[in-house]
């Protein structure tokens, strides 16, 4: 038995920086920053399991497990300053709400960047024939891909202290998304042409 690494035990993640839209997209179509952020943003993987018990005799005690799912949520504490946010935080793109009619969500693709990994930028340039390609710096190793969701609107507050300045948590909430390899089909973290998946235009 040995002590743990200090100058790997203290590697620090730092601050996330949320991009959203099509990571295979290049200009508007692309991945953007959602907006200024104050706080943690926290990814909730909310996993389900299926167990086998023997309560008669064993009581509460798992004897096997299986992982049924996840129901992964993004909560972003975005400081809505920009009008323009409430249409992207929207579940269906619109700034104002009440329709005749059930309304399909406007799906996008969301990503967080540590930003230890994105101080400098970071780029992807693409290998051939669908190849892996390479990434300047380096590979991101803690960010984490949601490749389909939506969000949830937040609640509106106004306020005179701080200057007026509002933040406000919205909920991202991940999609399955049946075009990603097996085991990536909700979210990727670290590589994600590790995994296969190289259609990227960072």
């Amino acid at each position: 038995m040995d002590f743990p690494n200090l100058q790997s035990a203290l590697r620090s993640i730092g601050k996330g920086y949320v991009f959203v839209g099509d990571p295979a997209a290049t200009g508007p179509a692309g991945l953007r920053p959602l907006g200024a952020t104050e706080g943690e943003v926290k990814v909730a993987f909310n996993q389900e399991f299926n167990d086998l018990k023997f309560p008669e005799y064993t009581g509460p005690a798992v004897h096997e497990r299986r992982l049924t799912g996840e129901n992964v949520t993004v909560t972003i504490p975005l400081i809505l300053g920009d009008p323009a946010l409430l249409d992207d935080v929207s579940p269906v793109g619109a700034t104002g709400g009440g329709f005749s009619s059930q309304q399909p969500v406007k799906t996008t693709s969301l990503v967080i960047f540590p930003e230890t990994e994105i101080r400098n930028g970071i780029t992807y340039t693409a290998g051939t024939g669908g190849a892996a390609g390479t990434w300047t710096p380096a590979a991101p190793r803690n960010a984490v891909w949601i490749w389909r969701g939506h969000f949830v609107r937040p609640g509106m507050n106004y306020k005179q202290a701080d200057g007026g300045k509002v933040i406000v948590e919205t909920t991202f909430q991940a999609m399955y998304d049946g075009t990603r390899p097996e085991g990536h089909k909700l979210y990727t973290i670290g590589d994600p042409t590790a995994q296969g998946i190289t259609n990227l235009a960072i």
